[in-house]
């Protein structure tokens, strides 16, 4: 499981106010069909930016340490159990659901949402863009196409985790 310790995008290195630039443009250049954006530092970011997220992914939690919660007020909510290290089969529903919904929706998790990427990248339109924080470095962003779908399959596959 090596790989997952790797970003599975390009990763956007520095500070939140130059990442969230960086991103910013390649939103112009690309103009996604959705932004998924998992974790919560990225979150706050992303929102305060002014940003539109049309689907959140968080824990209230930045390295296991606790974090002021985002504000969801016209986000519908979903909450879901998911401890670290795994995928739950209510978690993996509610992002399957997530993925196909036209709401703006925020899953809050109780445990921890950093495999949760996995799934969001294999349901996510094609053409989407997930965000997610890699720690002290800044955030990895995936553009999902065919070819990042395929190798996210095959590590939920070597993990055991349906498709």
């Amino acid at each position: 499981m090596l790989r997952l310790k790797h970003p599975l995008g390009k990763l956007l290195i520095g500070p939140p106010e130059k990442t969230i630039g960086m991103l910013q443009e390649e939103f112009q250049r690309n103009n996604p069909i959705k932004l998924f954006v998992i974790g919560d530092i990225v979150a706050s970011n992303i929102l305060r930016s002014n940003m539109h997220a049309h689907f959140i992914i968080i824990d209230y939690k930045s390295e296991r340490h606790p974090v002021d919660p985002v504000c969801l007020n016209n986000y519908k909510i979903i909450n879901v159990k998911n401890p670290a290290g795994v995928i739950t089969a209510s978690a993996y529903d509610a992002l399957k659901e997530m993925c196909s919904s036209s709401d703006a929706t925020a899953i809050i998790v109780d445990g921890e949402e950093d495999l949760l990427t996995l799934p969001v990248i294999r349901f996510a339109p094609l053409g989407s863009f997930v965000v997610y924080g890699q720690p002290f470095v800044g955030i990895v962003l995936v553009t999902v196409t065919s070819k990042v779908k395929f190798e996210v399959e095959q590590l939920m596959d070597k993990m055991q985790i349906p498709n």
